[in-house]
């Protein structure tokens, strides 16, 4: 679409829901219970607006009813009660219209995660988390945090899991840092699990060392050691329960051989192990699932895995498709978990771990942000849900059946309407912003893919759990040719890409 330019008015006013509950969903509910919600909203635009609210199950078995009542009507606030007799994770979508003295909008929308649990007990529990990166002060209150979260929601797990780039650079002074942290919280060292990552490395892989301070065989061997892996590899297995959880991980990294990157690595003798591994734990119990760790998750899987090296990764994912019993868990991208397509299922069902350090929404930090896992298994089913230790909630929660079976993605793509009213604002020569109507999408949106002259020109990414909905998506151009037409097309993703 060939565009002229033009100018539009900034919009200046900011708001947010205020979501308040009768009881703490922090730790779910019982089937029967009933919890309330007050749903308000904050915003800069002073006093005088008026908001018209809904709110929806967009997962799981329940029931909402409004609550009438005149003190919440004369505080422009919204009430509704919720109940469920099945168990299940939960998520109610909260909308809220805003219009305000000056005529101007704001559109809410916020998802709110919680589950319905039953009497019955899960067979095993355990929690996973990644890129702890501990080092500095930020890192290791964050770790610190997520570790209190783990003991208070999940207090008789079986298995903890520190999917990789535990330390920052693998440094002894770090493993340190690490093992002090696990004792001053009282962590039984013998459900650790650890896999390691490629930051386990980066005490000799950063950009500012000039030559080697150890090699990858003294890496591997320092994380081994301070772990305590009695196995002498940094790849092993250990049974929990009569479950099996399988950890794989880097042998070499960049210090060896640049063109490595922070790519998986392994030898032939650890493909070897895995096959055997993998063919025997599945034929001890075909019925249960398998549990694997490794650090860097495989190529275009879930959400955050679009960059790694599918060249890479081919013969793995050869292995691993034999068995769909398989859940492998993985960090490395730090991207988040509120993401649908951070646990995927595919030929076997592959899970993000996020960060406990530095969350992303594609190449954007989410400042309040630190994620992780937690998992509980019974006979037919498990339950993953992840949690933000800053916001203190659920930001998703997936049952995935057993034995296991793919689901099914809605496979129709966003549309737009009258070529999506697409204009461009100059700001200064090469400088502007294209504005365009959000499309039509039965999934969630994920991105933007936006193209200039004919080229390729960036992606932006579409922040879908966001409060605030506006009429229009901005995308900023630094590249537009002065004196010329400009062709400007964009492409609309959902988040099943």
């Amino acid at each position: 679409m060939i565009i002229p330019l033009v100018a539009f008015a900034a919009e200046t006013t900011s708001a947010k829901l205020v979501v308040s509950t009768s009881k703490k969903l922090q730790t779910g509910l019982k089937e029967k219970e009933t919890v309330n919600f007050v749903i308000g909203y904050e915003t800069s635009a002073g006093k005088g607006a008026q908001a018209t609210y809904s709110a929806s199950i967009i997962q799981g078995p329940g029931e909402i009813s409004v609550i009438e009542s005149p003190e919440l009507e004369s505080k422009n606030q919204y009430g509704f009660e919720f109940s469920s007799e099945q168990s299940g994770g939960i998520c109610i979508k909260i909308d809220c219209d805003i219009t305000y003295k000056n005529g101007g909008t704001s559109k809410l929308s916020k998802n709110v995660w919680f589950e319905v649990s039953s009497s019955e007990k899960p067979l095993l529990s355990f929690g996973a988390m990644s890129d702890t990166h501990v080092n500095g002060v930020t890192a290791n209150a964050r770790f610190e945090k997520a570790l209190d979260n783990h003991l208070r929601y999940m207090p008789n797990y079986d298995l903890l899991a520190l999917v990789g780039d535990i330390t920052d650079s693998g440094a002894v002074s770090e493993y340190i840092k690490v093992s002090n942290i696990l004792d001053s919280k009282k962590i039984d060292r013998s459900k650790i699990f650890v896999s390691i990552g490629n930051h386990e490395f980066y005490e000799s892989a950063r950009p500012t060392v000039t030559a080697p301070i150890a090699n990858d065989q003294d890496y591997t061997s320092r994380f081994v050691q301070q772990f305590g892996l009695s196995g002498g590899k940094v790849y092993y297995k250990k049974e929990v329960k009569g479950y099996q959880f399988i950890t794989i991980g880097s042998e070499f990294s960049r210090v060896t051989n640049k063109e490595y990157e922070d790519n998986l690595v392994m030898s032939e003798e650890q493909y070897t192990w895995l096959e055997q591994t993998l063919s025997q734990a599945a034929q001890a119990d075909p019925s249960k699932p398998i549990f694997l760790m490794c650090h860097q998750p495989l190529s275009n899987t879930v959400y955050g895995s679009g960059y790694i090296n599918y060249e890479r990764d081919e013969r793995l994912k050869g292995i691993l498709k034999k068995y769909p019993q398989i859940v492998l868990y993985s960090g490395h991208s730090h991207r988040t978990v509120e993401h649908v397509n951070s646990i995927y299922e595919g030929d076997f069902t592959m899970v993000n771990t996020a960060s406990t350090f530095m969350v992303y929404y594609g190449s954007d930090l989410i400042s309040d942000a630190s994620q992780s896992i937690f998992t509980d298994v019974y006979t037919d089913r498990i339950v993953i849900k992840g949690f933000d230790h800053i916001r203190n909630e659920w930001v998703q929660i997936r049952t995935i059946s057993l034995p296991y079976e793919q689901s099914q993605k809605n496979t129709q793509a966003p549309v737009f309407s009258d070529n999506g009213n697409l204009n461009v604002v100059e700001n200064a020569g090469i400088l502007g912003t294209i504005t365009f109507d959000y499309p039509q999408s039965k999934n969630e949106l994920n991105r933007f893919e936006v193209f200039l002259n004919g080229k390729w020109y960036k992606t932006e990414n579409v922040k879908f759990w966001e409060e605030e909905k506006k009429e229009k998506a901005k995308v900023l151009i630094t590249h537009f040719v002065p004196g010329k037409q400009n062709e400007i097309k964009v492409a609309a993703y959902d988040i099943y890409s």
